[in-house]
C-alpha cells in the first residue's frame, strides 16, 4: 500500500507492532500518540455472528475514535 501511495505523491510510514490490546485498540492508542488529526482506513464487515464472536474493528472503531474517521469499502 505505501508504494502505491508513494506513486501517488503520497509519504507513508509503515509501522509493525506487536500488542496484546484489541486491534481498535491499538489503531486508536497509535492514533492519540501521533496526534494525528484524521484516521484514514479503509472498513470491511464480517457476518454478524463472526463480529459477536471476534468482534468488529470498523464497528469499534468508529464508536471510539476521538477524531475524524475517513473510511472506505
Amino acid at each position: 500500500m505505501s508504494g502505491w501511495l508513494m506513486r501517488h505523491g503520497v509519504r507513508a510510514d509503515v509501522e509493525r507492532t506487536v500488542t496484546s490490546l484489541r486491534i481498535a485498540d491499538a489503531l486508536l492508542d497509535r492514533t492519540e500518540a501521533l496526534g494525528s488529526e484524521l484516521l484514514v482506513m479503509g472498513g470491511y464487515g464480517h457476518a454478524r455472528m463472526h463480529e459477536q464472536l471476534l468482534g468488529g474493528v470498523t464497528r469499534d472503531v468508529l464508536a471510539q475514535s476521538r477524531v475524524p474517521v475517513l473510511m472506505t469499502h
